[in-house]
């Protein structure tokens, strides 16, 4: 597993809402960024990942949760998309 710190930075394959053939650039802006999800529900401790595409286009920040995956998308003019809803996961008995 990586270590990420506030600033890692890399260059990559742009994500799907930027097509995923060109490449971006990606930076660590956040470790504990906060995502108020449309059912009043917010989610702490975020992993925020600014993208940059390398030949230009708008800026989107990713917003991550550990063990969730990717809850929501920003760019400049809004949310491209949010998690609608976040239940933690249970152990169930069999």
């Amino acid at each position: 597993p990586a270590t990420l710190t506030r600033s890692t930075r890399g260059v990559t394959a742009a994500s799907i809402e930027h097509g995923g053939s060109k490449q971006s650039a990606f930076e660590v802006i956040a470790l504990e960024a906060q995502v108020a999800l449309p059912n009043g529900q917010t989610l702490d401790n975020c992993l925020a990942v600014l993208e940059t595409p390398v030949d230009g286009g708008d800026a989107l920040t990713h917003y991550y949760v550990q063990n969730v995956g990717k809850v929501a998308v920003q760019g400049p003019d809004g949310w491209l998309y949010r998690l609608v809803e976040f239940r933690g996961g249970g152990h169930h008995a069999d």
